[in-house]
């Protein structure tokens, strides 16, 4: 299950055609992003070829992923400083639901203690990036009834959230965290101990599906399908007390008895019980299924739509990290418009439009922020679509069209877009270059 990833940056890293691109985590691809500006890397000190001019353009890479293990095809992951999790299918024909959460570990492999952590594998003994998970906790008693849609990491308060059961429950459970760290106490879950690994159920019934999940310091905001933004405050909001559980949960189609009505309550209005969607229940037992409704949202806001707009659904989103005070803040959205997909920016603190932006024709498949590590660069964010092209924008724009365009040279679809940062990123150059984004690097990968 762990074993760790040795990434390298080839010789040949602008040849013509792409091989198949790998998943790997962010954090891992960050570390193997080419240091364009610093005094010295390992390959140079080995000798290498002088790197290519900063203003030449990458054409094509490639990481040679010598093991990878642990992570789950096809899930949902978010990275917060070393905290990744991912929501992803499990169990017969895939029909469970299934949440995980690993610190990552970034060690050189010629380091004597590569490997000091029980669930990392002995590491390649060749000098190169190894990309490894420390403490985690690969499945979740989670007690979601279905699939995840959405996860968002919270390294700050130590917790992992999640958006399941068809857009009607937000869950909050604890994350692994590193032997002896401190907690933030600003959250009240961690001044106190409720005994799980379940801190919080919020209630995001009635607003379609979970859009995006998003935390900032103890408010936490579910975007959701209708354009509802739905917020807590974790602040003073103590943990859930207990795992509840329903007779109702695996027996929905038979009467229950007058014990378990009244433990249910007279009208069940404090009970969740959700479509199992052809989940095999044999062998499960009703403490596997957590039937909290959830503690309604402290504020539903609602973001402004396009004017003239036939349908306006929000599809993903993403939450562009604070340049400065907190109502410049921007939610960025992909929309269903006159059956075209947008994209449009919000005031977080207003839920005021700031930008609609055109420009994909296909689907837009995934949106993703600049990471903290683009000092300077908050305003930029990524979105990669069914059309096989990926869009590089700039909220500061006055027009509507993408700052960059980037094509794979095919129709393949584009499901995922992160940015990066290699070790010189400063946003407006790096360490040791006056080159402006040095050190940021945008992958995407789809289908082969």
């Amino acid at each position: 299950g762990s074993a760790p990833v040795a990434l390298h940056t080839p010789a040949a890293a602008t040849a013509a055609a792409p091989p198949a691109a790998a998943a790997v985590p962010a954090a891992a691809a960050t570390a193997a992003a080419p240091d364009t500006g610093g005094a010295s890397s390992s390959s140079r000190a080995a000798g290498a070829a002088a790197p290519a001019p900063v203003l030449d353009v990458i054409a094509a890479a490639c990481c040679d992923v010598r093991r990878a293990g642990g992570m789950f095809s096809g899930c949902y992951t978010h990275v917060d400083g070393d905290l990744i999790s991912y929501g992803f299918s499990t169990g017969y024909k895939q029909r469970d639901p299934g949440l995980g959460a690993a610190l990552l570990s970034l060690k050189n492999s010629n380091s004597s203690n590569s490997s000091s952590s029980s669930s990392m594998e002995e590491a390649v003994g060749d000098g190169s990036v190894v990309a490894a998970f420390g403490e985690s906790d690969w499945d979740y008693e989670h007690g979601l009834f279905g699939d995840v849609r959405c996860v968002c990491s919270d390294a700050g308060n130590a917790l992992v959230w999640c958006g399941a059961d068809g857009g009607a429950r937000v869950k909050a459970l604890r994350a692994p965290e590193p032997a002896g760290a401190p907690r933030c106490k600003d959250a009240a879950c961690n001044r106190s101990d409720n005994g799980m690994r379940l801190q919080y159920t919020f209630c995001t019934a009635g607003e379609g599906g979970h859009a995006g999940l998003h935390v900032t310091g103890t408010k936490v905001f579910a975007a959701m399908g209708s354009g509802a933004l739905l917020v807590w405050d974790i602040a003073e909001l103590e943990p859930q007390q207990a795992w509840r559980v329903s007779a109702r949960a695996l027996n929905m189609d038979e009467p229950m008895s007058e014990d378990e009505d009244e433990a249910e309550g007279s009208d069940g209005s404090d009970s969740y019980v959700g479509n199992m969607g052809g989940r095999d229940i044999d062998g499960m037992s009703l403490d596997d299924l957590e039937c909290s409704k959830g503690t309604a949202p402290h504020a539903t806001l609602r973001l402004q739509r396009p004017a003239s707009s036939f349908s306006f659904a929000v599809r993903q989103t993403c939450l562009l990290a604070a340049a400065g005070p907190p109502d410049t803040l921007a939610a960025a959205c992909s929309a269903l418009y006159h059956e075209n997909n947008i994209v449009m920016t919000y005031d977080l603190e207003t839920q005021r439009a700031k930008r609609l932006l055109l420009g994909h024709l296909g689907g837009i498949m995934d949106i993703a922020p600049a990471p903290a590590a683009w000092h300077g660069a908050q305003h930029v964010f990524a979105t990669a679509a069914e059309t096989g092209d990926v869009k590089i924008w700039d909220v500061r724009s006055r027009g509507g069209a993408a700052a960059i365009t980037l094509s794979a040279g095919s129709d393949r679809g584009m499901h995922a877009v992160a940015l990066v940062a290699g070790s010189s990123s400063s946003g407006g150059g790096g360490s040791g270059s006056s080159q402006l984004g040095a050190g940021q690097y945008c992958f995407a990968g789809g289908r082969t």
